[in-house]
């Protein structure tokens, strides 16, 4: 049996015959390595957490995912796009399998992404630096809340 992935792009690569466009099938995507700035795991229940949680931390889930910019740094719309990117990825890499991805922000078991917007956001509490979540909702399209 064909997988429907696979038929696709050959339909594809046949309807774009003799057409200014080339058809790639399975393109490998992980030829440039791709750094995520900090990633935060809870990797047990037992200890505390530090109080108070730097402005943009609050509500940390299982795995947290974060982007940094600097006051200097836009945070634009490529950065939420390369941020959802990574979030994708990360749940893919950590996940058993494809089957059983890790679950999106669910009680204890959890994978966002954010962004502080400063250094100074994560240096004090009374600082109210806007900050950027990037998750997704339950269609699986992207969202940005902050």
């Amino acid at each position: 049996m064909m997988n429907g992935h696979h038929l696709f792009g050959l339909f594809l690569l046949d309807f774009f015959t003799g057409s200014p466009y080339v058809v790639e099938l399975e393109k490998d995507l992980s030829l440039k390595k791709q750094f995520l700035d900090v990633v935060i795991l809870r990797r047990d229940q037992d200890g505390a957490i530090p109080e108070p949680l730097p402005d943009g931390l609050d509500n940390l889930a299982t795995h947290n995912l974060l982007s940094y910019k600097s006051l200097r740094e836009a945070f634009d719309g490529w950065t939420v796009k390369e941020l959802i990117g990574h979030y994708v990825n990360y749940r893919k890499q950590e996940s058993p399998s494809f089957d059983r991805l890790l679950p999106e922000r669910k009680a204890s078991s959890a994978c966002t992404a954010s962004a502080p917007a400063s250094r100074r956001s994560l240096l004090s509490r009374s600082n109210c630096a806007p900050c950027c979540r990037a998750s997704m909702n339950s269609s699986g399209e992207p969202i940005a809340s902050g």
